[in-house]
């Protein structure tokens, strides 16, 4: 017991070598057992939305567990580093790690939306959001504290070890700090490593899945301070070359914001549908329909405005498309708090702003991201599109008169109504091994497989279906006494089969090799139509070639057949398209004056794209700051 002690409360007036050693040893063992504790605290934390099994499947993958650990034991040895004392140790790795563990906690809580390192740009507007939930403070939340202090408290008394000098503090400080970039830009933002931690198959006792297209479960799968650590990548979005706060914001003053004027203030409904894209237009693939799906369709289209998207994504990825229309960025960016967008351009014009989708509003985090961007009113599959249990997410056949009535029910209000509408009938994958429709084939499939055959006439009877909804859609707003204009745009091409094996079999080239099939993998269609009413006040016929270009410049393109000005992202796509560009892709290509290309030749038009960029990460970035 004697030589306990004196391992325990070593005193450096009495040296041993031995007994330093253990004494170091002690200490760092029961800082490594708190650490241990205090992660799994925020587990459980973590898990606490969901059933035990999830929490308990966390000590099942090795990599899994230690990756959520590691963190605490860092922030600990950063703290014994900095301040000498184990106590602090103790104290600030349990006090750090809680307290985000909690934040987390209740934001899953209150909003289905995991705490990310992105969060940090917005602690105000955290903080004025929290002010409108009722955060009980349960006992277990007590007793983490409870203990934390205890541990504290006991750490101070019985864990004495600290350095004597300051040499061997620096450099071990320098050893943690290039041992903890190893980690993180070797382990934690590598996709890899993530993927192969997913958890996402763990069985719930009652039956319950994890959803491998729930952000939140992506994330809940893996714990808590890995899924955080990991998603500093998606946060760190590079600001454009030469990048400035209040140059951009005197960039946009410079641009200004022109208002829509009173007289010429009329209804938009714009809506994206889900793998909407019209296969007539492969003519050599697709001579003739043995029933036309896109029968409708068609006529809407000699009766608008309309061309292609060249949009970033193919069979997936439909934020891409849908956000960068409302907001006229060139690229999908993770939405964290609130941004400028055009919803909030029409909704400081005196426009009631909605936006529609009838799958759930966690998917793709669009509850969240909806009111970030400016909408007054989101509905979703939880609150207004639910339907009898066997017939999962809405059809369009029901999704379509509901816009109608939403559209009616805002024209009581007497402000114009902007609605922004997402469909999800035709979202993949299509049967390969059953029709849909087994007595109505649209096409004969000869020379397919019997896979291909169904895929693509199972894909066809969900586009006549949409097709039919258009029609009793456009009819009713044919007739409106009320002008109303409607965009209407595909996301991305179907899924046709696992790597596009349907495109292949069909002879569609989607290699990527040459321009057409570059346009074959990222064409979708839009059409701009108004209706009576609103071509006399916009004094335009809506009809027409409307051209090809990125989803960023369809805002634009409405807005020139609106003759509105516009705001600064308006105005600064405007004038780059004015200069020949109107494809900006994520693949790394743009389109030049009709051509391809992997970079922008003329320099006014490279300097524009600079503007262009420059507005749209303010817009996203730094927007909500100067705002306040």
């Amino acid at each position: 017991m004697k030589n306990l002690r004196k391992i325990i409360f070593y005193d450096p007036a009495e040296p041993s070598r031995a007994r330093w050693a253990l004494h170091w040893l002690f200490n760092l063992l029961a800082l490594a057992l708190w650490c241990a504790g205090i992660g799994v605290l925020s587990l459980w934390f973590g898990a606490a939305g969901y059933e035990r099994e999830l929490f308990f499947s966390y000590f099942r993958y090795t990599l899994l567990f230690w990756l959520n650990i590691f963190p605490v034991f860092a922030i600990a040895l950063a703290f014994l580093l900095l301040f000498n004392r184990m106590w602090c140790a103790i104290m600030g790795s349990g006090i750090i790690v809680t307290v985000l563990a909690l934040i987390n906690h209740f934001k899953l809580m209150f909003r289905d939306d995991p705490l990310l390192l992105s969060d940090a740009r917005y602690i105000s507007e955290a903080a004025k959001i929290s002010a409108g939930y009722n955060i009980v403070i349960t006992p277990a939340i007590v007793l983490s504290f409870l203990v934390i202090i205890a541990a504290s408290v006991l750490a101070f008394f019985f864990l004495r070890a600290r350095f004597r000098r300051a040499a061997p503090r620096l450099a071990y400080s320098a050893a943690l700090i290039a041992f903890c970039a190893l980690a993180y830009f070797g382990l934690y933002t590598r996709q890899e490593v993530y993927d192969f931690t997913g958890n996402i198959g763990v069985e719930f006792a009652s039956g319950f899945a994890m959803n491998q297209w729930n952000e939140t479960d992506q994330y809940c799968c893996r714990g808590f301070l890995y899924p955080l650590l990991h998603s500093g990548e998606a946060a760190a979005y590079r600001k454009p070359a030469g990048y400035d706060t209040e140059q951009a914001a005197a960039l946009i003053a410079e641009y200004g914001a022109g208002d829509i004027p009173e007289e010429k203030r009329v209804n938009f409904i714009s809506v994206m549908l889900e793998s909407y894209y019209d296969f007539s237009e492969f003519e050599d693939v697709f001579p003739s329909f043995e029933y036309d799906p896109y029968e409708f369709f068609h006529e809407l289209q000699r009766e608008s405005c309309n061309g292609e998207l060249v949009t970033n994504i193919f069979a997936g990825g439909t934020i891409d498309t849908e956000r960068c229309y409302i907001t006229g960025s060139t690229q999908l960016y993770d939405y964290r708090g609130a941004a400028d967008s055009y919803a909030r351009y029409f909704a400081d014009n005196g426009y009631f702003t909605e936006f529609c989708h009838p799958g759930y509003g966690w998917f793709y985090n669009r509850q969240n991201v909806m009111e970030y961007l400016g909408f007054e009113s989101s509905h979703f599959f939880e609150d207004r599109y639910t339907t009898p249990e066997d017939e999962g997410i809405m059809n369009d056949d029901g999704f379509f008169p509901d816009l109608l009535t939403l559209y009616g029910e805002a024209k009581q209000s007497g402000r114009p109504y902007f609605n922004f509408s997402v469909s999800y009938q035709n979202h993949g994958p299509y049967a390969a091994d059953l029709l849909y429709e087994p007595n109505r084939l649209y096409v004969s499939g000869e020379g397919l497989s019997e896979s291909a055959r169904n895929i693509i006439n199972n894909y066809f009877s969900g586009i006549r279906l949409t097709d039919e909804s258009l029609r009793v859609f456009f009819s009713a707003l044919r007739d409106d006494a009320e002008p109303v204009v409607v965009v209407l745009f595909g996301d991305h091409k179907p899924w046709l089969g696992d790597d596009g094996s349907v495109y292949a079999e069909l002879g569609i080239d989607l290699s990527l090799t040459d321009e057409d099939s570059f346009y074959s993998y990222f064409n979708t269609q839009y059409l701009i139509w108004a209706n009576d009413a609103a071509k006399e006040v916009l004094d335009n016929d809506f009809s027409g070639e409307g051209g090809s270009f990125s989803p960023c410049f369809l805002m634009a393109e409405l807005f020139d057949l609106c003759g509105y000005e516009g705001d600064a992202a308006i105005k600064s796509l405007r004038e780059l398209r004015g200069l020949g560009v109107d494809v900006i892709s994520e693949s790394g290509r743009f389109r030049e004056n009709g051509e391809l290309t992997t970079a922008v030749a003329s320099q006014e038009a490279r300097s524009q794209l600079a503007r262009v960029l420059e507005i749209q990460y303010y817009r996203m970035r730094d927007w909500a700051k100067e705002e306040r």
